[in-house]
C-alpha cells in the first residue's frame, strides 16, 4: 500500500471522506508516517537493525607548528572534510579547532594553535558521523577487535558537559553523542545532471577532492536528502551518495549542509580504525503518495492504519464511542503486529526472541 492508500483506509476506519472529516489530509500524513516511525523504535522490532563500518582517521604532523598557526601540514589528509572539528596534540596539549579549507596535505582552520607542535604530532578527527537513518545507536566496537567495545552515551549533550578528552589512547573506550547543525555551505545549486545515488553540479563548490565527504545532500525540490559518501572535485562536480534518494532531474535546487548528528571520541584515539557500529534504523518518512512503507512486507501494512486509527480514536476521550473504537482498533493492531513479528523472525531465524515481547 502506498501513502494514498493508507490515508484512504485511515479515512475509512474514521467512517469518513477526506476533505470533509475531522482531520485533514495533511494531518493524517503526519500520523501515518509518526505511527510508521513508532512501529520500529517503540517495538524494536529485529529487522530494523542495521551495520555500518565509519572509518577514524588519525594523521600525524610532517612540518613543526607553532603557537599563532591557522594550518598546518599533515602525512594524509584522507577522511578529513571541512567544517569537521580535529584534535591536535602532542599527549601533553590538546586543541580543537574546526577545519575550514583543505589543500593537498595542509589544512586550515580556526581559532589558531595556542601552542607549539612537534613533528609526529598527532592530528585525529575525533567526531563521527552517523548514518542518516540511524534512530538510536545499538553497540560500537573496534571492527578488527571484538573485545573493544565502546559504552555508548546516547543522550544528546553540550560539548563542554562531555569528559574531557585530554589523553591519548591507541582505541576510545566511550561516546558521547553531541549537537546538530543546519548551517547551509554557501547558496543553493541547480543540479546539472543527476541519477538517484549521484549528483553533478556544473560548478564544483570547493576543488579539494573529500571536501564534503559525510555532508548531507538535501534536494530541496524533491524534498529528499543523503549522505555524501564520496565527493569528486570536477567540473561537474560529482558527489556520490550513500543512499538512494528521490529520482532528480536537472535544475533541482541543492543544498550541501554538514550534518553534525555526531559522536565524540573518548579519550582520544592515536591509531586509525573503522568502528562497527549496529543501529536501529529509521525508516524513509512517506511524503509522496506513491511512497511505500519500507522494511515491512506489503500485506502487512495495514499495521500502520491500525496504529494510526487507535491513536486518532483516543484524542476523542470524551466521546465513549471513540473510546470503543479506539479499543478495536489496538486489538487490531496487536493481533496484525503480533503476526506481522513472527512472519518477520521466522525468516529471520529469532522468532523466540521477539514474539516473547509484550506489546503494551
Amino acid at each position: 500500500m502506498n501513502l494514498k492508500s493508507l490515508r484512504a483506509e485511515v479515512f475509512l476506519g474514521r467512517g469518513e471522506k477526506e476533505g470533509f472529516g475531522r482531520y485533514t489530509k495533511e494531518e493524517v500524513n503526519e500520523r501515518i508516517n509518526t505511527s510508521y516511525e513508532t512501529i520500529f523504535l517503540d517495538n524494536n522490532l529485529r529487522f530494523a537493525l542495521k551495520e555500518a563500518n565509519i572509518y577514524i582517521p588519525v594523521t600525524q604532523l610532517s612540518v613543526a607548528a607553532t603557537a599563532g598557526d591557522g594550518s598546518i601540514t599533515v602525512d594524509s589528509t584522507v577522511g578529513f572534510g571541512k567544517n569537521r572539528r580535529i584534535c591536535i596534540t602532542d599527549g601533553e596539549n590538546f586543541e580543537y579547532p574546526t577545519i575550514s579549507s583543505i589543500s593537498g596535505l595542509a589544512i586550515s582552520f580556526s581559532p589558531v594553535l595556542e601552542d607549539d607542535y612537534a613533528v609526529d604530532s598527532y592530528v585525529v578527527l575525533d567526531e563521527i558521523f552517523l548514518p542518516h537513518d540511524c534512530g538510536s545507536l545499538s553497540s560500537a566496537r573496534v571492527w578488527d577487535d571484538e573485545k573493544k567495545t565502546l559504552k555508548i552515551h546516547d543522550q544528546v549533550i553540550m560539548d563542554d558537559l562531555y569528559p574531557k578528552r585530554e589523553s591519548l589512547s591507541e582505541y576510545p573506550a566511550e561516546l558521547y553523542r553531541t549537537g546538530v547543525s543546519t548551517t547551509s555551505d554557501g547558496t543553493a545549486a541547480a543540479v546539472d545532471t543527476t541519477s538517484t545515488t549521484q549528483v553533478s553540479l556544473a560548478t564544483p563548490p570547493n576543488t579539494n577532492a573529500d571536501y564534503y565527504n559525510g555532508w548531507l545532500l538535501i534536494n530541496q525540490t524533491r524534498t529528499d536528502f543523503a549522505r555524501i559518501s564520496d565527493y569528486v572535485a570536477s567540473t561537474p562536480a560529482v558527489f556520490t551518495l550513500e543512499t538512494a534518494i528521490a529520482a532528480q532531474v536537472a535544475g533541482d535546487t541543492v543544498d550541501i549542509r554538514p550534518d553534525l548528528n555526531k559522536f565524540v571520541l573518548v579519550p582520544t584515539p592515536e591509531t586509525a580504525f573503522y568502528l562497527h557500529i549496529t543501529y536501529r534504523a529509521i525508516p524513509p518518512p512517506l511524503v509522496n503518495d506513491w511512497d511505500v512503507p519500507h522494511f515491512i512486507p506489503h500485506g502487512y501494512h495495514l499495521v500502520i492504519v491500525y496504529y494510526t486509527l487507535r491513536y486518532l480514536f483516543l484524542l476523542d476521550t470524551n466521546n465513549p464511542t471513540s473510546v470503543a473504537k479506539a479499543g478495536l482498533f489496538n486489538n487490531f493492531y496487536k493481533g496484525f503486529y503480533n503476526k506481522l513479528a513472527a512472519r518477520t523472525n521466522q525468516e529471520e531465524g529469532e522468532v523466540e526472541a521477539f514474539t516473547t515481547k509484550s506489546i503494551e
